[in-house]
């Protein structure tokens, strides 16, 4: 759970501190659990939910592929801004 909140918080910094030339911008995390461990990925999902993070299983990397398609931005001129200085 301690990663968990690690991205959280870095999650929420990035919802609510709207970049200057991106804008709007929110972490999504794909996470592998344990196939016997049947409480984590609930417990992850609502800690991410209340920093809106959102977190798709590994299983669930489909759907993560169509939210992207059908709510992706062209970042086509902001490209510099991705790289580091």
């Amino acid at each position: 759970m301690v990663t968990a909140c690690k991205y959280a918080v870095e999650g929420r910094s990035l919802y609510e501190d709207e970049d200057p030339q991106l804008g709007a911008l929110q972490l999504v995390v794909v996470g592998k659990f344990l196939s016997h461990d049947q409480d984590s990925p609930g417990k992850v999902k609502r800690i991410f939910e209340d920093y809106n993070v959102k977190l798709f299983k590994m299983s669930e990397v489909p759907q993560l592929i169509d939210e992207i398609r059908t709510t992706g931005k062209e970042l086509k001129d902001n490209l510099d801004a991705l790289r580091p200085e």
